[in-house]
């Protein structure tokens, strides 16, 4: 496909009404034969007919097949065009593929839409701060220390000052700006891998934080877990000590229960995101797609319940536009809080809008609003480096304004 997003939008909108029109007409069409079914079976009861029993039964084999007649274009279904490959049976899937392509409301996404767990003798998770940084400063001793950065490199090492954040229960937080900038090494102090030199960073007492960056991702298909399945990767980590939480809460608080209810519940919250059947359990971490790494990331960072902060590294780098729309409207109605880096303005704009249009840090006057779970202004940063010095801005416009910056750096390039 050619064009940029609007256009892919378009095409998609016309490819959901033709699925929508096409499973119209196959949904008449196994009425019709199921009503079929049932009139030839009763008539062949009532007159011992075993030649109507015969065509009944042949009717219902052929009913198996609705649905394949056609592919996906409204052409002739053909086994060795539209089905190439090795398949588990015979539709092996493809009506989830097809619905997973066209609706925003996916399965594979299905576990972010699950709250976070209620924090112990905390009334209201709703705008609690659940991470902050205090005046925190950083910086590395040396150019060479900073992450992906050249040995050989003049420029000077990077040093964060002074940084105060809140973030509260189910406020999205974005982080944007330049590469080498320093947003990676604020959310290493956000995750607590990085100790600060001076500030503090602090959790809600009981706040669980669950962390997917770029390299984890990566390290998937690197590391020795490049031979093991995605169940057996969460089954690895989750089950390193005995009595950890996460055992306790699958297997309801008894550690003696084996892994088999474990395994199970594994098994499920992989297939809420999409790693299902043959994939989970038979495909090796090196034979997946750098999309469905990601998703088995998001599946170990939220098993067995989601984390009441999300803190995510560019993650939608190896996704399609398909999957980036999906993901980006299902982490926009996560209920717990979510701080991100991204370059993907397309993906900003879908975790930033309100369905209807309009930005999360607009405000709402139509009292549609959900109190149970109100929407918190989505918030912008660009983070910024100057002669070695981090700094962070919020941006007032939002993903808007860091549009038109952009647009305005590439147009001066372009006069060059």
């Amino acid at each position: 496909m050619v064009g940029n997003y609007d256009s892919y939008e378009e095409a998609m909108d016309t490819k959901k009404l033709f699925n929508e029109r096409l499973q119209h007409k196959l949904d008449r069409k196994t009425e019709k034969m199921t009503k079929m079914v049932a009139r030839i079976t009763q008539q062949a009861s009532k007159g011992k007919d075993d030649k109507k029993k015969q065509v009944a039964a042949a009717k219902k084999k052929k009913m198996e097949r609705i649905g394949n007649e056609r592919n996906d274009k409204g052409h002739r279904f053909k086994r060795s065009r539209d089905r190439q490959g090795f398949h588990f049976t015979l539709l092996d899937g493809a009506e989830d593929t097809a619905l997973y392509e066209t609706s925003y409301n996916s399965k594979a996404w299905e576990a972010l839409t699950t709250p976070p767990p209620q924090i112990r003798n905390l009334t209201k998770l709703a705008q609690t701060t659940m991470l902050s940084l205090e005046n925190v400063s950083f910086s590395y001793k040396a150019a060479a220390e900073i992450p992906n950065q050249r040995e050989n490199s003049s420029s000077p090492p990077l040093a964060i000052k002074s940084v105060t954040l809140n973030v509260a229960y189910g406020e999205k937080v974005v982080f944007v700006g330049r590469n080498g900038a320093g947003k990676t090494t604020l959310m290493k102090i956000l995750n607590r891998v990085i100790k600060p030199d001076a500030g503090k960073v602090q959790y809600f007492h009981g706040a669980r934080v669950g962390t997917l960056m770029q390299h984890h991702v990566e390290d998937l298909k690197r590391l020795e877990s490049r031979n093991l399945n995605a169940l057996e990767l969460l089954m690895k980590s989750i089950s390193k000590e005995e009595n950890s939480p996460e055992v306790l809460l699958a297997n309801n608080g008894n550690s003696n229960r084996g892994t088999t209810s474990l395994e199970t519940k594994v098994r499920a919250h992989l297939n809420k995101f999409g790693i299902s059947g043959e994939t989970a359990v038979s495909v090796p971490l090196g034979g997946l797609s750098g999309g469905q790494l990601v998703r088995v990331g998001l599946a170990w960072v939220t098993f067995p319940n989601p984390p009441h902060v999300l803190l995510l590294d560019e993650p939608t780098n190896h996704l399609d536009m398909t999957t980036i729309q999906v993901f980006g409207e299902a982490l926009r109605k996560y209920q717990g809080a979510v701080v991100l880096i991204s370059h993907d303005i397309h993906f900003l704009n879908i975790l930033t809008r309100e369905q209807g249009g309009k930005r999360l840090n607009e405000s709402d006057s139509d009292g549609d609003k959900d109190e149970s779970h109100p929407s918190l202004p989505a918030r912008v940063f660009e983070v910024r480096k100057s002669k070695g010095i981090v700094s962070v801005h919020q941006l007032e416009g939002g993903v808007d304004a860091y549009r038109r910056k952009q647009e305005r750096i590439s147009a001066s390039v372009g006069r060059v």
